[in-house]
């Protein structure tokens, strides 16, 4: 598995979700992304995640996806980097949409033409690991992804041709 990393939190708390068999995603939002929370199968049962973030928000949604036929192919979204002078600098995620081979999700939240876009594709030569991120005691501060390199079978060869002419 590769972690590809979020862009850095500043003071949260650290979570990460390795689980790739994704069945629903919660997400409490308004003008950010106040937490998330995944149901994942494992050993062909349900597993709820933490929640990560804080409460709040103006809305909840739900995203079912249609495991095992619909997965998870790209996340996208925005984050802000808060620092004023006077008070703690803060980032967190704005907005969030989610991408699978069937459908679009989102977005969820709002953003403003400052905010930074992140975007988390998985090609062909990578599949969804789960996911890791930090969160904030009040909202999602940063989100990122694990992906799993796809790697072709290796061709073994017969060498018992070529063992015959070893005396």
């Amino acid at each position: 598995m590769i972690k590809v990393c979020p862009f850095i939190g500043l003071n949260g708390e650290i979570w990460d979700d390795e689980e790739d068999k994704v069945a629903k995603i919660f997400i409490s939002h308004g003008r950010r992304v106040n937490f998330i929370q995944f149901l994942y199968i494992k050993n062909g049962s349900f597993v709820l995640s933490n929640k990560h973030g804080g409460d709040g928000g103006l809305r909840f949604d739900t995203i079912k996806l249609d495991y095992p036929s619909e997965f998870l192919t790209w996340i996208r979204g925005y984050y802000v980097d808060f620092r004023p002078i006077v008070i703690q600098p803060a980032t967190y995620v704005t907005s969030i949409t989610f991408g699978t081979n069937k459908a679009t999700y989102g977005p969820f939240g709002s953003h403003e033409s400052c905010d930074i876009e992140f975007d988390f594709k998985f090609g062909t030569d990578a599949s969804f690991g789960g996911f890791h991120g930090t969160t904030h005691i009040h909202y999602l501060e940063s989100i990122g992804v694990y992906i799993k390199p796809i790697t072709c079978p290796t061709i073994v060869e017969n060498r018992e041709a070529d063992n015959s002419n070893v005396s």
